[in-house]
């Protein structure tokens, strides 16, 4: 406890022991301490934008891509991988292509059809079936992250209940804009003794597109928060400090430590604003 009292001392008091001349207010520490907060600085700035660009895997959009995508996660939590079924990825294909061609984003289509109804049309005895959807995404990452991050799309990805999986992708415009529609069904079918009247409805969460944020603007929040964070720290810290430091036995102190104490201040306080 001393010695922590001694570097106190030394570093932030004027005393005989440091020839009244705090360590903290020597230039070295002074200059340390600017290239610090411009660093922190450049770091909160330019991590959130340039990072993301580095650690991104983009990888395209297609069924087998969102099929793996689906199972790695589900082999994250300890569920047992889904089984791609030709049906499923009939009726997906068949939903997808059926919101390009007339232009809507929904579990219902215009005419009241659900992905229930293109299931079963395409011979598949669903006992339990979900659907995801998304547009607009421009990787294969970003639509399994954006259902990720919705707890309803979520359940469906790693629900243990579910053993089949169906995509459709299709490519199309979308309000004047170019996109991407992704439909993901899951399946079970019914047990050979149960009666198809059990089937059950359509899981069917809200359909999401890049409104939700992806990893990237995952990643990339966390990145300027923990940076901002550091950031606004150094500098409370710095100033704090500083501050401290030159109020104790004021006029002890060099006039230009003193100034060139105020302009590390007046930096920091800059750059905050920024």
């Amino acid at each position: 406890m001393s010695a922590l009292w001694r570097f106190l001392q030394d570093h932030l008091v004027p005393h005989e022991g440091n020839g009244h001349h705090p360590k903290l207010l020597r230039h070295k520490h002074l200059f340390g301490m600017s290239a610090l907060l411009v660093g922190l600085k450049m770091l909160a700035i330019g991590a959130p934008i340039l990072l993301p660009g580095v650690v991104s895997q983009a990888t395209a959009i297609t069924p087998s891509a969102i099929v793996s995508l689906t199972n790695a996660t589900r082999r994250d939590q300890r569920e047992t991988p889904l089984t791609e079924n030709a049906l499923l990825d009939r009726a997906a294909q068949a939903k997808a292509d059926d919101m390009v061609n007339r232009q809507y984003f929904a579990h219902e289509a215009p005419d009241g059809k659900t992905a229930m109804d293109l299931i079963l049309a395409q011979g598949y005895q669903a006992k339990l079936a979900a659907e995801n959807l998304a547009v607009r995404y421009t990787q294969a990452e970003s639509v399994e992250e954006g259902w990720l991050l919705s707890p309803t799309h979520r359940e469906n990805i790693v629900n243990p209940e579910y053993r089949d999986i169906g995509v459709g992708v299709a490519q199309g415009s979308y309000e004047g804009k170019t996109a991407t529609f992704v439909v993901q069904l899951f399946g079970r079918v019914l047990d050979a003794a149960a009666a198809p009247a059990q089937a059950a409805a359509v899981a069917s969460p809200k359909p999401i597109s890049p409104a939700t944020q992806t990893w990237q603007d995952i990643l990339t929040g966390s990145l300027r928060s923990v940076s901002q964070a550091a950031d606004a720290l150094a500098i409370i810290l710095i100033v704090s400090l500083l501050l401290f430091t030159l109020s104790v036995k004021f006029h002890e102190k060099h006039l230009a430590t003193v100034t060139e104490a105020f302009m590390v201040i007046g930096m920091a306080i800059v750059l905050r604003l920024f």
